[in-house]
């Protein structure tokens, strides 16, 4: 997550952005998926990016992300 406060850009972990909206009472997307791997390839993530969540919710698309939010040369980064 990209949060911007006062002109400041603190980039979040997975962890530290739970932790930040469950104390500012904010509710965040679903997360689909947590793990310490990554072997899709793109034909599984645009079948993943389809349908809907557990909670009724329409899909728009998939974020994939490093759950510390490291650099991952592995992953291009939306700009």
């Amino acid at each position: 997550m990209r949060l911007e406060e006062n002109g400041a850009c603190p980039k979040m972990g997975l962890s530290d952005l739970r932790s930040y909206c469950e104390r500012l009472g904010l509710e965040m997307v679903p997360v689909e998926e947590v793990g310490d791997s990554f072997a899709y390839t793109l034909d599984e993530l645009l079948e993943k990016a389809h349908g809907n969540y557990p909670s009724g919710v329409v899909k728009e698309g998939i974020v994939v992300r490093t759950q510390d939010f490291s650099h991952n040369n592995d992953l291009q980064h939306k700009q």
